[in-house]
C-alpha cells in the first residue's frame, strides 16, 4: 500500500506540475482532495484504534475500516486523475 502511496503521490505532482496538459483541471483537483483525503481517515482510525484497544474484536473491525477507506480514497483519486485526461466537449 505504501508503495501505492508514494506512485500516486508522484504522478500527482507530475501531472499537477505539467498542467498544460491536462483537460479539466476540476477533476485534477478532486484527485488531490481525495488523495489528501487519506492522511486524514488513518488519523481518525488511530484514533479508533487508541479507543479500543482492550478489545481485540473491535480493534479487528477498526483495522478493516482503515485499510478499506484508504484503499477507497486512492482508487477514487486514481479514477479522478484518469478524469483529467478527458477533454470536455462544452471547452
Amino acid at each position: 500500500m505504501n508503495w501505492l502511496l508514494i506512485a500516486s503521490l508522484l504522478a500527482l505532482t507530475f501531472v499537477s506540475c505539467n498542467a498544460n496538459n491536462v483537460g479539466d483541471r476540476r477533476a485534477l483537483r478532486m484527485a488531490w482532495i481525495w488523495f489528501s483525503a487519506i492522511p486524514f481517515s488513518h488519523f481518525v482510525m488511530a484514533l479508533f484504534r487508541a479507543g479500543n484497544f482492550r478489545n481485540p474484536h473491535d480493534l479487528t473491525l477498526v483495522e478493516i475500516w482503515s485499510d478499506g477507506l484508504a484503499w477507497l480514497f486512492l482508487g477514487l483519486s486514481i479514477f479522478w486523475l484518469g478524469q483529467a485526461f478527458r477533454r470536455s466537449s462544452h471547452s
